[in-house]
C-alpha cells in the first residue's frame, strides 16, 4: 500500500477495535472519542468539544486552520454506527480520511479556512449532530461557504446500483451509470453545483473515476442521508462524498463490515482528490474546477 492507505487503515483498525461506535458500547464510543481528539491534537491542533446532549456521546469534535474573516468550507465525517457493526465503510473510513486531511492541513494551511468537523449521532435518525453544529455555528454569526460529508469511502466491488430516483438526474445530466462500484460519487444540491464541479475536476487529476449527482435538495430522496442535509436544511451548500453505501457495499450495517473489505487504494484516492480541490481555493464558479491540480 501507500503511504497514504497504510495511515488510513491504521484510523481504522483503531477505530474499530473495540466495536460498534455506539451508545450499547460505550468503551467503544470513548476509545473513539480520545483516539479522534489525542490524533488531532498530536498534529497540533486545540480541539473544539461541542456537549450538544446530555449522554457521553453526544459530542461533536471540530479543528480549524485558516483565516477567521472568510465563509469557513466544512470538511466532515461521523464517527458513529448503528449497533452491532464495527463501521470500517460506515464510517471509520470517512473519519479515518478526515484525520488524514488535517494531517495534511496542520502541514500547510489552505488559501481559504476550513473547519474539519468529527460529527456525532449520524446513525441515530434526524442528524442531530451535525444539526447542532450548523445551527450553533450561524447563531454565532459565523458563515459557512460550505459542507462537504465524508460518507463511507474505501468500498469498491464489481456490482453496483443506484436508488431509482438518480436514474432522471443523471440521464439529464448525460451521465451513465457504471455498472461496477469503481468510482466516488459527488453528490450535492444545485446550490452546491460549483463545489461539485470542482471535486469532479480534482478526481479526474487524481485518475478518480466519479460520478456527479446534482438537484434540487427536495428531490435527492436518499442522498439526502447523511450530514450534509443538515447544511441544505440552512439553505447552505451540501455535499456529499460517497462510495454509495448500501447501493454497493453488501456488509452494510453488518458485522461483516470490517477492515479486511475494505479498498484503502481507492480511499486514498478519495483523500488526495478532497485535497486537491480545497488547495485549488473557494469554489466561487465552475470554471475553477480546471484550476485544481
Amino acid at each position: 500500500m501507500t503511504q497514504l492507505a497504510d495511515r488510513i487503515a491504521g484510523h481504522i483498525s483503531a477505530l474499530t477495535e473495540n466495536g460498534p461506535r455506539h451508545p450499547e458500547n460505550p468503551a467503544a464510543v470513548s476509545a473513539a472519542q480520545d483516539y479522534i481528539t489525542s490524533t488531532l491534537a498530536g498534529f497540533g491542533y486545540d480541539v473544539a468539544r461541542q456537549q450538544y446532549g446530555t449522554e457521553p456521546h453526544q459530542v461533536n469534535y471540530t479543528v480549524r486552520v485558516g483565516s477567521t474573516d472568510q465563509p469557513v468550507l466544512d470538511i466532515g465525517a461521523h464517527w458513529d454506527t448503528v449497533p452491532g457493526s464495527p463501521g470500517a465503510d460506515d464510517n471509520a473510513s470517512g473519519a479515518a480520511g478526515l484525520l488524514e486531511i488535517a494531517r495534511e492541513l496542520a502541514a500547510a494551511e489552505p488559501a481559504q479556512p476550513v473547519r474539519l468537523c468529527f460529527f456525532a449521532e449520524e446513525e441515530a435518525g434526524g442528524l442531530p449532530g451535525s444539526t447542532a453544529h450548523v445551527t450553533t455555528t450561524l447563531e454565532r454569526g459565523e458563515a459557512i461557504a460550505a459542507g462537504i460529508s465524508l460518507e463511507m469511502i474505501a468500498y469498491t466491488g464489481e456490482d453496483q446500483q443506484l436508488p431509482p430516483q438518480a436514474g432522471p438526474a443523471l440521464a439529464a445530466a448525460g451521465v451513465q451509470v457504471p455498472e461496477a462500484g469503481d468510482f466516488i460519487a459527488v453528490v450535492g444540491d444545485d446550490t452546491a453545483a460549483d463545489w461539485v464541479a470542482a471535486l469532479l475536476g480534482a478526481a479526474a487529476g487524481e485518475s478518480l473515476p466519479a460520478l456527479p449527482l446534482v438537484a434540487p435538495a427536495g428531490a435527492i430522496g436518499d442522498a439526502g442521508r447523511s450530514d450534509h442535509a443538515a447544511y441544505w436544511q440552512q439553505g447552505l451548500p451540501g455535499i456529499m462524498i460517497t462510495d454509495t453505501a448500501n447501493f454497493r457495499n453488501p456488509h452494510y450495517h453488518q458485522p461483516s463490515d470490517t477492515l479486511e473489505t475494505l479498498d484503502l487504494e481507492f480511499a486514498a484516492q478519495v483523500v488526495q482528490t478532497i485535497m486537491a480541490a480545497v488547495r485549488g481555493g473557494s469554489a466561487s464558479s465552475a470554471d475553477q474546477a480546471d484550476q485544481n491540480p
